[in-house]
């Protein structure tokens, strides 16, 4: 199996999967309680300037004791990331640190989008593009913050771009 990324690592890129299979492992506490909590994640927001120009709250997360077990195939632990699914796309509006580690099941196409390119070329659109980006990244983050955090996980883009976007075609009136 190739590693992806690994739980407690910096997250650097979010990865789209065009061809083949992910396996997602969710990390687990290091010292072995076994009080039926996955991880804890400790979340602040504050104001910093973000990689498309503009000021936004962030999601910083610390996350200690936690890595992945040995053995941790159990099904509980593990998700299938399929054709067309994405991975991590908080690298792109918030720092993060990965809370499981991400395995390529088989032979793979995957894109790695860097969120400091994605940044660099997101600044370059028209103004009405942009600050839809803005809004866009500004809801994703609101959404994190909200989720509760012994729930969060590196997948949660899946969840939380599928409501935001329903959010803003509702607030433009195009959805209801």
């Amino acid at each position: 199996d190739d590693v992806l990324f690994c739980c407690g690592q910096e997250a650097e890129f979010m990865v789209f999967l065009s061809e083949g299979s992910l396996a997602y492992y969710r990390g687990r506490l290091e010292n072995g309680e076994e009080d039926g909590s996955e991880m804890t994640t400790c979340m602040s927001m504050k104001s910093q300037p973000s990689a498309l120009g503009a000021k936004r709250h962030t999601v910083t997360s610390a996350v200690s004791g936690f890595r992945r077990t040995s053995g941790s195939d159990d099904d509980e632990l593990r998700d299938t990331i399929y054709e067309r699914e994405w991975v991590c796309e908080m690298a792109l509006w918030t720092p993060w640190v990965h809370l499981g580690d991400l395995d390529a099941c088989c032979v793979c196409q995957v894109i790695e989008v860097d969120f400091l390119k994605f940044g660099e070329v997101m600044k370059h659109c028209a103004m009405p593009l942009l600050t839809e980006l803005q809004t866009y990244g500004t809801k994703f983050v609101q959404f994190l913050n909200a989720y509760d955090k012994t729930d969060l996980t590196d997948l949660m883009g899946l969840v939380a771009s599928e409501q935001i976007v329903e959010d803003l075609l509702e607030d433009a009136g195009m959805f209801s």
